[in-house]
């Protein structure tokens, strides 16, 4: 007499997996938590740099030295501000 092994297969196990992953996306959109992880990823200060004036004449000159205006600066309160993103130069 031939016994079958009981237990979940493979095939559950990744499904079950997958089924988390989704959930888990769906609950950062829901939450607004995927907005924020692509507003610090192509943040200025995320990259390390600094968000400084842009009316002051000299904002990228001495310590920093290099202009990002690829990489955007946001306040405390998650919203775009109107400063220039400053990087300093590597050595």
């Amino acid at each position: 007499m031939r016994k079958k092994a009981q237990g979940m297969s493979i095939n559950t196990i990744i499904i079950a997996a997958i089924a988390l992953i989704v959930m888990t996306l769906i609950v950062m959109i829901v939450t607004g938590g995927l907005g924020d992880l692509g507003r610090r990823s192509n943040g200025c200060r995320a990259n390390g740099g600094d968000c400084l004036d842009q009316n002051d004449v000299n904002v990228c000159k001495g310590e920093f030295e290099q202009e990002r205006s690829d990489l955007s600066c946001y306040g405390v309160d998650g919203k775009k501000t109107d400063e220039l993103c400053c990087m300093r130069l590597l050595e």
